[in-house]
């Protein structure tokens, strides 16, 4: 016995009498364990399929690949309405599909070539929502001579909708540099 608690074994399992005057006894027993674990698990989200993922990863390998063909129908065609892109060549996030239309397109019309390569992406799939993060190398050539190179962390987060991802925050970020 400790203060006002008593600890005792009955066949059913352990017992616990509150309090010496009002006498409560709570048992737990195995079913009422198992009942409270099974409860856990059918209100828990189901588990992640490796499918789900794989549909992740490709709808993100199309995006990038439509991205340095400079298709900007099926790069923004991966987009929802709503799309926040933050990037680091702008002062505030594009918001919108149509803001970043004008966006790709100013940048589209302002490079010669555009090449943007992924570096050890990442993907989690949690119920309809999906990210995707790792390192990148953008490489924009504005004219015959000059070469621009941004070495950066991305992270992007999906949603799916009737059977389709697509993007509604993407966010680039330049790696600091030592001089």
């Amino acid at each position: 016995m400790w203060g006002n608690v008593l600890w005792f074994e009955t066949a059913e399992g352990p017992a616990v009498v509150i309090s010496k005057r009002k006498v409560k006894i709570v048992m737990l027993s195995r079913t009422c364990i198992l009942t409270f674990a099974l409860l856990i698990v059918l209100c828990s989200a189901p588990a992640v399929r490796g499918d789900e993922v794989d549909e992740l990863k490709t709808a993100f390998e199309q995006a990038i690949a439509a991205l340095n063909k400079r298709d900007l129908d099926t790069w923004l065609d991966g987009m929802d309405e709503g799309i926040i892109y933050f990037s680091p060549t702008l002062p505030v996030p594009a918001v919108g599909k149509e803001i970043n239309r004008q966006f790709w397109q100013n940048l589209f019309n302002t490079s010669h070539t555009i090449s943007f390569t992924s570096i050890t992406p990442q993907f989690h799939v949690t119920g309809s929502t999906g990210v995707v993060w790792g390192y990148y190398v953008l490489v924009t050539q504005p004219d015959e001579i000059s070469i621009n190179a941004i070495v950066g962390a991305y992270s992007a987060t999906f949603t799916k909708t009737d059977g389709k991802w697509y993007a509604v925050v993407i966010h680039n970020s330049v790696l600091p540099t030592d001089n």
